[in-house]
């Protein structure tokens, strides 16, 4: 068989697998016209370690929106739609969805995940993302995470949910509560990405001047920590004290440690 004739094969086989596809295409298209959505797969991930969206709060979320699904003809969903009626809970960081053969309609869902509880004292609750999202507790159950408490002053109302609205860059460094929040952020992921911190810091005590306190897991001192500037060089400063110090005088001796001071801790009984 000469080139000429490999080629014009070729060719012709290519060109019958394209009809055929444009043929299946338009099948499978008059197909789904007349199919009906026979049910919603809901899938959430991290559902046992998280716990803060389930399959009955999807399905909320479609009901409050009155997205009548099941029943409804596959080519008439507005699967975007869908997904951004998901995606306005706040606790929902991706949504996907699509239908499959089965006319079932899949529902993939990844929960946002929070790295702090914040429970003010006047009553305020919810955890707070990363990314700067505001994730109102709906659950009696709590992820396991450092709290914070106290009096901060917070760049929304009591109301808020949601990503918060941040400002530019320049502007967010001007507004004082702004700057504490950001701030306060990047010190729970500092302590985060640390074994031992993450372990020992278990809250956050945050007083009316935006000074904070830090409560360990071991021992009985309270950390004066004072404000989240240089947050690094005075946990380095208390870790040094925790192996040089008391690791002879015990670990209950203080009840206060007080870091605020460049190149001291001051302790007291």
């Amino acid at each position: 068989m000469n080139q000429r004739l490999k080629i014009a094969l070729n060719v012709t086989l290519w060109v019958a697998l394209a009809a055929y596809l444009i043929v299946a295409a338009g099948y499978c298209s008059r197909q789904n016209a007349d199919r009906l959505c026979t049910g919603l797969n809901i899938t959430v991930q991290d559902s046992n370690r998280l716990g803060l969206v389930t399959r009955e709060s999807v399905r909320g979320i479609l009901v409050n929106q009155r997205m009548r699904l099941t029943g409804a003809r596959l080519d008439s969903i507005n699967l975007l739609a869908v997904e951004q009626a998901i995606l306005a809970s706040p606790a929902i960081a991706r949504a996907r969805v699509y239908a499959s053969m089965d006319g079932k309609l899949n529902i993939e869902v990844e929960q946002r995940e929070p790295i702090v509880r914040v429970q003010t004292e006047n009553g305020y609750r919810f955890y707070l993302s990363a990314d700067g999202t505001v994730i109102p507790l709906q659950t009696a159950r709590f992820i396991d995470l450092p709290i914070v408490t106290g009096a901060p002053q917070l760049p929304f109302g009591t109301e808020f949910a949601g990503r918060i609205p941040w400002a530019t860059e320049a502007e967010k460094k001007s507004d004082e509560k702004s700057l504490f929040l950001w701030n306060l952020i990047n010190f729970v992921e500092y302590l985060q990405q640390d074994d031992f911190w993450s372990d020992q810091v278990v809250q956050i005590n945050v007083l009316a001047d935006n000074e904070v306190e830090l409560i360990p897991r071991l021992g009985r001192s309270v950390i004066r920590l004072g404000g989240l500037d240089e947050y690094d060089a005075k946990l380095d400063k208390l870790l040094k004290f925790y192996t040089k110090g008391l690791r002879y005088e015990g670990w209950d001796k203080y009840a206060t440690i007080d870091l605020r001071y460049r190149g001291q801790v001051v302790c007291s009984i």
